[in-house]
This record gives C-alpha cells, structure tokens and sequence, in this order.
C-alpha cells in the first residue's frame, strides 16, 4: 500500500497524458497547454520534495553551502524548462503548411560530389544517386582532386559535370 502512495503521481500523469493524446486531433492547443500544466505541476512536486526531504541537514558550513547551491542551479534549470513549456505550449500547428511546397521548389540545385581515392564502383553508385534526385533543374557536379582521366570519363558517360 505505501508503494501505491509513493508511485501515485506517476501513475496519474500517465493516466492523464493517456487520455489526453485522444483529444490532441480535435484540441491540439488545448492539449499543449493541459500537458504543459501536468509537467509544471510535477517539476514544481519535484521542486517540493528536493527542498523538503533531500537538502541535508545538521552539515558543516561548506556543505551546506554547496547543497544550497545546487539546488539554487536546479531550480534555475527548472524554471529554464519551464519557460520552454510555456512558450512552446502557445505555437500553432504546422501541419497545412508543411505539406505545401515552398516558393523555391523550382530553384536550381546543384549536388558536388567531392572525390579523391574513391574506387569506380562507389563513384558510380554515387553519381547514380545523385542523377536520380527528383528536381527539374538539377546539376551533379564531380569534383576530383585526384585528377583521374576515367573519372572524368565515367562523370561524362552517367551524364554529370567534371571539375579537376
């Protein structure tokens, strides 16, 4: 019975955050603000149980000293993640916008394939990748440092740009 007191809020928040996911669809902004609140509510039980029952007491000066002071850190720290929380509690849904395509979708792309020791099997399969990159205006740039005739040649066959 003690365990269940003990474990008690852990199991609430789960319960809670259970059953709020079946609602983020319907409420989205709701459902941030509400598990914000659920993980301000614990970092502040936290906070609670940090001050009341782990800071030592009857130590000497010095290690009371450093035990205030990392609890002065972790409550910054604590209220650094809450302030994340907060503001990202209040951002808007990205979804309609993420799947239309930006105004740059038909701006020209230019992939460089940098080589130097690679052997004509990786450099093939490379090039080939790259060609095969679904884009209008797209230039596959081979750019050898080795200054390898067949590399020049094997960029001219799969249709790719050659710089030495």
């Amino acid at each position: 019975m003690n365990t269940l007191i003990v474990l008690g809020p852990l199991l609430i928040s789960i319960g809670a955050l259970a059953t709020l996911i079946q609602f983020e669809e319907r409420y989205p902004r709701v459902v941030r603000a509400l598990c914000a609140a659920l993980c301000v509510f614990l970092a502040a039980r936290y906070v609670w149980w940090r001050f009341e029952y782990s800071i030592p007491q009857h130590q000497n000066v010095y290690q009371q000293a450093w035990a205030w002071f990392f609890f002065a850190f972790e409550g910054l720290s604590i209220i650094s993640a809450t302030s994340v929380l907060f503001f990202m509690s209040r951002r808007e849904t990205q979804r309609s916008t993420a799947n239309t395509p930006p105004e740059l979708a038909d701006a020209p792309v230019d992939v460089f394939i940098a080589t130097y020791n690679e052997s004509m099997q990786v450099l093939e399969r490379t090039i080939v990748g790259a060609k095969a990159i679904n884009h209008k205006d797209l230039r596959v740039w081979v750019l050898d440092d080795g200054a390898r005739d067949w590399v020049r040649d094997l960029a001219d066959e799969l249709g790719a740009l050659y710089v030495r």
